[in-house]
């Protein structure tokens, strides 16, 4: 992997934004550029902070993740973006990974899922 990443962390749990900067800062060396708690937010701070990365929650207030993630690709399409979600079904996955999210998880969230997705960008790069 060539650039840092400079990671923008999107959930409305509390407890898992903490984990995911955990873990990208300890295995990843990431630079964490924010964690916002909604997508209005997400966007606020996407467009300040201009990440490379981002993970993703789906089912947030304010604005879903779904809209996010459009908003966001329209800014800028080489976003790597990362879904993190409670919701499993296969439509919602699809329906993200065709609109350009590089990755798909499903909560819980574990170490090992979130290993496999940020790897997958490693490879990629």
């Amino acid at each position: 992997m060539n650039e840092k990443m400079r990671v923008l962390i999107v959930d409305d749990s509390f407890i898992i934004r903490k984990n995911i900067q955990q873990y990208l800062m300890d295995h990843h060396d990431a630079e964490i550029v924010g964690m916002a708690e909604n997508g209005k937010v997400a966007l606020e701070m996407f467009d300040e902070t201009n990440p490379n990365y981002v993970t993703l929650d789906i089912t947030m207030p304010e604005l879903d993740g779904i809209s996010v993630l459009q908003e966001m690709l329209k800014r800028d399409p080489a976003v790597n973006v990362i879904i993190i979600t409670a919701l499993s079904d296969k439509d919602t996955a699809l329906q993200t990974i065709e609109m350009g999210a590089k990755s798909y998880i499903i909560k819980p969230l574990t170490v090992q899922k979130l290993q496999t997705a940020v790897n997958q960008f490693i490879t990629q790069e």
